[in-house]
């Protein structure tokens, strides 16, 4: 990805990368007002994906490109936003980083967008969403593995979310009928 490196592009996904922080607040915001239910679907989602995460953060050794790899990459990373942001999350991130952590923050919270509380928010945030997505891997924390599996956590942790709030309704019809 260093032919694409550029200040203006590293500026975005910089940006980009820092939303994933944001996005489920967002979103769990617009569904709070339209949708009790799927804001309750979104909220378990998120629990589940971080659950899933930090299993696989335990059990799945690895190290990003970035600090395997240094010596692969020439060219630096330059931009008004790159260093004020990167620096800051980079002082909050645990040391070595393992492959299911993007799965937990990055792609978890940004593909949990698939939920949004219509059409105009989805199409504003879509671009951010895949620029988060794109930057796990363009700023060097992220293979592009990571991507594959930080999508298959958000598919499980929405099965499982929706999955506990049918036993939910399960359990309160047979409350309310005895």
């Amino acid at each position: 990805m260093q032919s694409w490196y550029s200040p203006a592009l590293t500026n975005f996904l910089s940006l980009c990368y820092f939303l994933h922080l944001v996005f489920p607040a967002v979103v769990a915001g617009l569904w709070y007002r339209r949708n009790e239910a799927m804001f309750r679907e979104l909220l378990l989602a998120v629990l589940f994906c971080g659950a899933i995460g930090s299993l696989g953060y335990l059990f799945v050794p690895g190290i990003g490109p970035g600090m395997a790899f240094p010596q692969l990459y020439t060219k630096t990373f330059t931009g008004a936003l790159y260093h004020p942001i990167i620096d800051v999350i980079d002082q909050a991130r645990a040391p070595a980083r393992r492959l299911p952590e993007s799965a937990r923050g990055h792609l978890g919270a940004g593909a949990l967008v698939r939920l949004p509380a219509g059409w105009i928010p989805f199409f504003i945030l879509l671009p951010f969403v895949v620029g988060n997505w794109v930057s796990t891997v363009y700023l060097r924390y992220h293979y592009f593995i990571d991507v594959l599996a930080g999508l298959a956590t958000t598919a499980l942790a929405v099965a499982l979310a929706n999955f506990a709030l049918r036993i939910e309704t399960r359990v309160a019809r047979a409350r309310n009928e005895s």
